[in-house]
């Protein structure tokens, strides 16, 4: 499977976090800890040694780009399906790196400046990023790497429960990220895990219903094992 689209963009966003990192080595102390970590109210509550904090983001892409990008089309079982949704495969890769590198640049940004980060922006990029995969869920075949699954399933099933999840998921990310922006915080946190459950809870029920209904289930479950 080509996703050499993916493949170039995730890199990128790799390198630019190694840069920046290597970068900020040279105008951090030897031995310096920096703030990793914050409550809901902006205080800082969590510290990590100046190599782990500058190298530990960019490992964990490329790890996790490794995993998706080389790994998983090689062993998928399902190897046409997530041929066929290949566009929305590739949008969650670079999504997620782009999450990683935008925790990194800020988490590093704060420790230069001396700058508390801007907690009330924390929800922001995933609220968006979760908006951009919803746009894509319905479109995603069945598969073991991506998308939502449910214990009990099948083609039908899986097709119309990620419609569905994808259509929660775009109004849930955007009006979190509005919440972002106006500097609700503790609010926005809350509304994104409240909604993200409930979503999911919805997702399972629903995708129960039209299990049950679906008279290729019994099959469809014992050989793709979903």
């Amino acid at each position: 499977m080509k996703l050499k689209g993916a493949t170039i963009a995730a890199a990128a966003l790799i390198l630019g976090m190694l840069g920046y990192s290597a970068w900020a080595w040279a105008q951090l102390p030897a031995g310096a800890q920096l703030t990793v970590h914050w409550s809901v109210f902006g205080r800082p509550n969590g510290g990590a040694a100046k190599p782990v904090t500058l190298l530990l983001l960019p490992a964990i892409a490329g790890v996790l780009v490794g995993v998706f990008l080389g790994l998983a089309p090689r062993i998928e079982p399902r190897r046409a399906h997530l041929v066929a949704s290949r566009r929305a495969f590739s949008v969650g890769i670079v999504a997620t790196v782009s999450v990683l590198a935008a925790v990194h640049v800020a988490v590093i940004s704060a420790a230069l400046t001396h700058v508390s980060l801007r907690v009330a922006l924390i929800p922001l990029v995933p609220a968006l990023i979760v908006a951009v995969l919803g746009n894509y869920l319905g479109a995603v075949r069945s598969n073991f790497f991506f998308g939502v699954r449910t214990p009990l399933s099948s083609e039908r099933s899986w097709e119309r429960t990620n419609r569905l999840a994808g259509r929660f998921l775009v109004p849930l990310g955007l009006i979190v990220a509005l919440m972002a922006l106006a500097g609700w915080a503790l609010a926005g946190l809350v509304t994104f895990i409240v909604l993200l459950v409930a979503s999911m809870a919805v997702g399972v029920v629903y995708s129960y219903r039209v299990w049950r209904g679906d008279p290729q289930r019994s099959d469809i479950g014992r050989h793709a094992g979903t």
